[in-house]
């Protein structure tokens, strides 16, 4: 019916495209010899229609290559958002070029339907009609938030105004916050870094483990990928990174994809806090949570035995630089022998200390409460204590010790591990 309704306007008639026709047998997987119906509807297209080539990553299109039907001013995108996406990036600086004109935008997630709020929002839409636009839109079957606003702008400094003058009308408890809604998670990534005043180094980390995270779910399905998970602030920081990537994805295609499988080598004197984290984060980001007693390679050698062990080829690991074993690893690097035929990545391994506790703050991610106690470097409950260069005495006396991320001094990161 689109190619139909082009035609219509262009007064132009219909004709099979061979070229086109080739493409689309190929893509639908026709049987040899024959064309099917479908393929032969995608490949009739109005008859002074052009078709150009998009350059395409090989793991959408094993050729490389994606068909574009042009006439006149209009270009035809396909319906799925994954290639459409795919198709318009490739096309931005060739086929058309950006205005250059910048839309800024703010969500907010209310826990309330539109009928609690509509006079406070017609109010507020009024008042910044000439510069700002307001969206809402009510979310049936959410259990996270009710009602998502939306509000656009070309102007920043009007579109933060108008967010504060809406939200000083609200009843605070209507809120959620932002960051808090896993549902929104690559959204509110991409306004945290537009907007959120982040030094330009830790936003050229973040985008970077971002990209090697994606290109993890593009060249392995989800049953071949786990995540290593001990309830750290590293790993705690990978795991909100990968759900945000498969967040991306699964809004790019419309449909949702398999849970993430973690995997907890559980030591022999584990912490029971971070035991309850390592539960509590399962049952949020709603992964798959595998247990195994350790010691690590022996529980590997067992795991990589069963069924699910025998697919995985790839393991995530929130190893940085500064750790001991980190300081000689790449970004995808092979196990060694003796650890199982897997591609370790390590999305984070440049990243420092401040810039994991940049990170799980300004991003509103759940950690482990330990580390507020004092502890900076967890293990088990043998080998870890408070980090000694975060303890004070306050005005009674007490001795107190500081939260994990006012740690300055990061070269004493481990200063609490006992071995």
């Amino acid at each position: 019916m689109t190619y139909e309704g082009i035609a219509a306007a262009f007064q132009d008639t219909l004709l099979l495209n061979e070229e086109l026709l080739s493409f689309w047998s190929w893509f639908n997987k026709d049987p040899e010899g024959m064309r099917l119906e479908s393929s032969k509807k995608m490949a009739t297209i109005p008859k002074s229609a052009k078709i150009i080539y998009t350059e395409m990553p090989r793991t959408i299109v094993p050729v490389g290559k994606f068909p574009v039907v042009t006439i006149n001013n209009v270009c035809v995108f396909p319906g799925i958002p994954y290639y459409l996406k795919a198709i318009f990036n490739s096309l931005q600086g060739t086929y058309f070029v950006s205005s250059g004109v910048t839309f800024h935008v703010r969500r907010l997630y209310l826990n309330v339907f539109e009928s609690a709020f509509s006079e406070h929002l017609t109010k507020t839409a009024k008042q910044y009609e000439k510069t700002v636009v307001f969206g809402s839109y009510p979310k049936v079957n959410q259990s996270e938030y009710k009602t998502l606003i939306t509000i656009e702008s070309q102007l920043a400094k009007d579109v933060d105004d108008a967010l504060a003058s809406f939200k000083s009308l609200l009843k605070t408890e209507w809120i959620v916050n932002d960051f808090d809604v896993l549902s929104e998670a690559w959204s509110s990534t991409k306004d945290r870094i537009d907007y959120g005043n982040l030094e330009v180094t830790f936003i050229e980390n973040l985008n970077r483990s971002l990209q090697l995270v994606e290109k993890v779910f593009e060249d392995y399905r989800p049953e071949e990928i786990y995540l290593a998970f001990n309830g750290g602030k590293d790993c705690t920081a990978l795991l909100h990174l990968a759900h945000t990537i498969k967040n991306k994805r699964d809004g790019d295609l419309q449909q949702e994809s398999p849970p993430l499988t973690a995997v907890y080598f559980k030591p022999k004197n584990p912490i029971p806090e971070v035991e309850a984290f390592i539960q509590e984060a399962a049952t949020r980001y709603k992964v798959n949570l595998i247990t195994e007693e350790g010691p690590i390679k022996e529980a590997l050698g067992r795991l990589s035995k069963t069924e699910a062990g025998k697919k995985w080829k790839v393991v995530l690991m929130g190893t940085r630089k500064a750790d001991p074993i980190g300081k000689n690893l790449q970004h995808f690097q092979k196990t060694d022998d003796g650890w199982g035929n897997l591609i370790r990545v390590s999305p984070i391994l440049d990243w420092s200390y401040k810039e994991v506790w940049t990170y799980l703050r300004n991003f509103s991610v759940s950690y482990c409460s330990l580390y507020d106690e004092g502890y900076t470097s967890l293990d088990d409950s043998v080998g870890c204590e408070r980090n000694p260069t975060l303890k004070y005495t306050d005005e009674t006396g007490n001795v107190k010790y500081k939260p994990a991320y006012a740690l300055e001094d990061e070269t004493t990161e481990r200063s609490g591990r006992r071995r």
